[in-house]
């Protein structure tokens, strides 16, 4: 080991001791210590760190001289560049002994909690250094408590440390100064003269990442915490004092916390604090958050919000106080001149989530400085072993040495460790942690599973038939997954009694007394000893870090340590893998089906939490679903899963109510349609005319196309004449067809299309059963042209349709029905002189109809004055009677009562020839065919 003699002693102290400072200085160049001078002229320019990191190279012993100003500013630089070299391993020549020595005017609670591992020296200043501190420094070895300075465990057990625990802390101190050297600026500049709005390289942003139990929720509560709020970001940042914000778990609302801790922090006066307007002030504007901090009138001061576990701002949080939350960290953190800082800390499996996170995101590989939590080392593990030991006076000699053993073959976790030590504790010999009962438990992990296995016989013996209860508590607040790496998920407290207690609240309360380690009276005794298996979160509760949490309107229970949960020994398959507990690890295993019905019920309360209109409708559970999940235990009303279970039974109930009146309906149509012999398909139309009649969708009227009067010329030979095969013959006066000049005076209205059945089906509906409905076509009802009615039916619709609009409506004469079919064209048809393909529907037309069936109104184009269907598909009624040669009745409505009409056009059963523009048809006013229809006429 190197001799103090051959280096030099590097003697930190606050200038208001530097008179005492100089005393000491002489008192070691008495003993021929050499004392490193000249110091202070590091602070005068940039590039001081380097400066100073130089100097305490040429130093082979540190002491740090604390008085009444206690370790602030440079004293804090000194401090913490010191323990870094202490850190090393002692064989290292580059390892630093550090020596606290303590004036008459220091207070001891305030020294430096990172100091806390080394034992401290009081000195009179007109007395000499204690021998034993000098012969320490002369040989550069390590001071050891020589008295017990505390009178109770050391360890916490399965506990998360919290800031009081800041003195018990060990093994973590290496991360703890790496993660605050992360901070500010990485140029040397000297604080007071650091500009954050021109650094890009400035970082607010910290992350630390680790697994669920790699322990940093300890590392920020009981090493990052003390150590700034003492000062130690001030060299990077410029801030001296610091406002801790939280820390924070996000929750469903992180918003609203957000606005309760900045007025815990901002507002001195509990009275005055107004949580609710804080959090309305935030909701409208995302500059707030830096508004509030930046409104503080001490420039001294800096912020850090501390977020933990903040993967629930993924998994968690609702999604407008995500968007909300997340927009209000980015717009502070971005501000150049911000005083705002952040650490978060996520758990390595959800860092997929950032994606969720829209303004975080965009920055997140920029400005965010990430450091990951390992396991711990054999070094940092024998600090975590013995220096809490030696505060305590106890012997850990054997314990030290199996554990370290253990910790070869399998990584080694902070809580498993304190947990294990605190369990050694309570059945200490004297002041020995027995290594045999180490080993006759099992070790680290043998230790955690008989404790927790001894918890439920204990719980069993009070409360009967309790262990499957508390392990249906376990598995409910479990994230279960398939590789063995489950994760622990909040329920609420109410939720939770009803899960424990089989819907008996008061019976689930003492299973969670029991198992949270609370007294319970019913009980008679504490319920457990050391060990711990769940925590109380929220409404003035700890949290599951220890800390204190913003007050909230419900309490939430969690797992204290997810290790409980988890697989040990990962196998090829899950049926290989073992758990730490292994009891519990069985019971989720076998418990999948249930298990997975939680999950489901979790993502779906969550789906439908987040949807909105009709979603939250469709995305509720069904009669099926809700008998299963009743089996689950129904949880808390006040839970997402219980209030939407509570909704999907309201909508069960009014499904059952539409479901009854919906098979009433259905019977009645299909009794409606079995009697009226309509196809099964208007069962659905009947709703239509109902929804038609009730106002809710329009009545199924004609349009009517304008037709401006003019005329036009028949051309054909005189007398020839056709029968139904297409050969002329004079003989046959029914198809007579003269040659004939049209002329309209005044002008009229043609329905665009061939009356419809849907048309001609609602007048009939509207009669009540007074009017018989015609027999269906071929191709079906609905849009197909209306077929099987008479003369008088056509009238009979028209003087309906005239009534419900309050027109004159009625069938087209002949010379109006030429007129608009022409369409003012002279060729043989209003597209030219052929038949062409596919541009009507009869016999040789070409059409996907042809000789079949009628086709839906509108299958072909529009002729030039926009009228469907004048050509072939079905014949049309007109008013007209049928005369041999004109005379001018093709002018006008037939009066007379019986006389035979004509109908025109042509139809799916002709010919081609039969649908030119000069063949007439006729028949007595009663017939109906199939191919048969109508098209309306009004007149203004």
């Amino acid at each position: 080991m190197m001799h103090a003699q051959n280096q030099q002693i590097f003697l930190s102290c606050h200038p208001s001791d530097w008179e005492a400072a100089l005393i000491l200085r002489a008192e070691l160049e008495k003993a021929g210590l050499s004392v490193f001078k000249e110091k202070s002229s590091v602070y005068l320019s940039d590039g001081w760190l380097s400066r100073l990191q130089d100097n305490l190279k040429q130093c082979s012993v540190f002491i740090i001289l604390i008085g009444y100003n206690n370790v602030v500013e440079w004293h804090s630089v000194e401090m913490q560049l010191a323990l870094s070299r202490n850190l090393l391993n002692q064989n290292d020549s580059r390892w630093l002994p550090v020596y606290p020595i303590l004036l008459p005017t220091a207070n001891l609670k305030a020294i430096p909690d990172l100091l806390s591992v080394f034992p401290v020296t009081y000195w009179q200043i007109d007395g000499a250094i204690p021998k034993t501190l000098l012969t320490a420094i002369q040989t550069r070895a390590e001071l050891h408590h020589t008295a017990s300075l505390i009178n109770h465990c050391p360890y916490l057990g399965l506990n998360t440390f919290q800031r009081k625990h800041a003195p018990i802390f060990f093994g973590r101190r290496k991360e703890t100064l790496e993660i605050i050297r992360y901070f500010g600026t990485a140029s040397q500049i000297l604080p007071d003269s650091i500009r954050r709005h021109e650094e890009e390289q400035f970082c607010r942003w910290v992350q630390i990442e680790g697994s669920n139990v790699s322990g940093k929720s300890s590392l920020i509560n009981a090493g990052l915490i003390p150590l700034i709020e003492q000062g130690a970001l001030w060299p990077r940042t410029g801030f001296k004092q610091w406002k801790i914000i939280g820390p924070l778990i996000p929750g469903e609302k992180p918003l609203q916390q957000l606005a309760e801790l900045l007025e815990a922090v901002l507002v001195k006066d509990p009275e005055q604090r107004d949580n609710l307007r804080s959090y309305q002030q935030l909701l409208p504007d995302d500059t707030v958050l830096n508004k509030r901090l930046n409104a503080v009138t001490d420039p001294s001061v800096g912020f850090v919000l501390i977020i933990d576990q903040f993967e629930e701002l993924f998994t968690l949080a609702t999604k407008n106080e995500q968007r909300l939350f997340d927009a209000q960290l980015a717009n502070a953190l971005l501000e150049n001149d911000s005083r705002f800082f952040l650490i978060t800390a996520v758990s390595t499996g959800f860092l997929e989530g950032f994606e969720h996170l829209l303004c975080l995101s965009e920055w997140y590989n920029t400005r965010c400085k990430r450091y990951t939590l390992g396991s711990i080392s054999q070094n940092s593990l024998r600090e975590i072993i013995e220096r809490p030991a030696e505060l305590a006076g106890l012997d850990v000699k054997d314990v030290a040495t199996a554990i370290l053993a253990d910790s070869q073959n399998e990584t080694v976790f902070l809580p498993l460790v304190e947990n294990a030590l605190h369990y050694l504790w309570e059945h200490r010999h004297k002041n020995q942690l027995l290594g045999t009962l180490y080993q006759q438990k099992g070790g680290i992990v043998g230790l955690l599973e008989t404790q927790a296995d001894d918890l439920l016989v204990r719980l069993e013996a009070h409360i009967p038939n309790s262990k499957t209860d508390a392990l249906k508590l376990l598995l409910a607040l479990t994230r279960v997954s398939p590789d063995g790496l489950h994760t622990r998920q909040r329920i609420t407290l109410d939720e939770a009694r009803l899960i424990a207690g089989q819907n008996d609240k008061q019976r689930g309360q003492k299973i969670i007394d029991f198992l949270s380690g609370k007294s319970d009276d019913h009980l008679g005794q504490k319920a457990s000893t050391g060990l711990r298996l769940i925590t109380l979160v929220g409404a003035g509760g700890e949290s599951s870090a220890g800390y204190q949490q913003p007050l909230h309107k419900h309490q939430f229970v969690d797992l204290l340590y997810e290790r409980l949960i988890r697989a040990r020994d990962q196998g090829e398959d899950a049926a290989q893998q073992v758990g730490y507990w292994q009891t519990l690890y069985e019971y989720i295993r076998n418990s999948s089906v249930t298990n997975n019905r939680h999950q489901l019920l979790a993502k779906r309360a969550k789906a439908w939490q987040h949807s909105r209109g009709l979603g939250r409708w469709w995305r509720l559970a069904g009669w099926i679903d809700l008998i299963a999940y009743y089996k689950l235990g129904w949880p808390s009303a006040e839970s997402p899963e219980g209030r939407f279970l509570h909704v999907s039974k309201i909508a069960v109930g009014v499904q059952a109510v539409l479901l009854a009146l919906m098979l009433s309906a259905v019977g009645q149509s299909l009794y409606w349609v079995y009697k009226h012999k309509l196809p099964l398909s208007y069962m659905l139309m009947q709703q239509r005319f109902r929804l038609i009649d009730a106002g809710l969708l329009p009545v199924p009227l004609p349009n009517m196309v304008t037709i401006e009067p003019d005329e036009f010329s028949i051309d054909t030979e005189p007398g020839v004449s056709f029968l139904s095969d297409g050969e002329p013959v004079a003989e046959e006066p029914k198809y007579a067809t003269p040659g004939s000049e049209i002329g309209l005076a005044k002008r009229f209205y043609l329905s665009q299309y061939e009356i419809s059945y849907q048309q001609y089906d609602y007048y009939v509906w509207q009669q009540n059963d007074k009017v018989d409905y015609p027999a269906t076509a071929k191709g079906g009802r609905n849009q197909q042209p209306v077929v099987n009615v008479s003369w008088y039916d056509a009238n009979a619709y028209l003087t309906w349709l005239s009534e419900k609009t309050n027109a004159h409506y009625r069938l087209p004469t002949e010379a109006e029905w030429l007129y608009g079919d022409r369409a003012k064209t002279s060729t043989d048809f209003w597209w030219g002189d052929g038949i062409s393909k596919n541009k009507a529907n009869c016999i040789d037309c070409g059409s996907a109809w042809d000789g079949e069936q009628s086709a839906p109104v509108g299958s072909f184009a529009a002729n030039p004055f926009g009228l469907y269907d004048t050509v072939g598909n079905v014949h049309e009624w007109t008013c007209s009677v049928w005369k041999e040669q004109p005379d001018g009745n093709q002018y006008t409505c037939a009066i007379q009562s019986g006389a035979t009409r004509v109908f025109l056009g042509g139809s799916w059963h002709n010919r081609s020839i039969f649908l030119l523009y000069s063949s007439r048809d006729w028949d007595v006013p009663g017939y109906t065919s199939d191919y048969l229809g109508f098209r309306a006429a009004k007149i203004d």
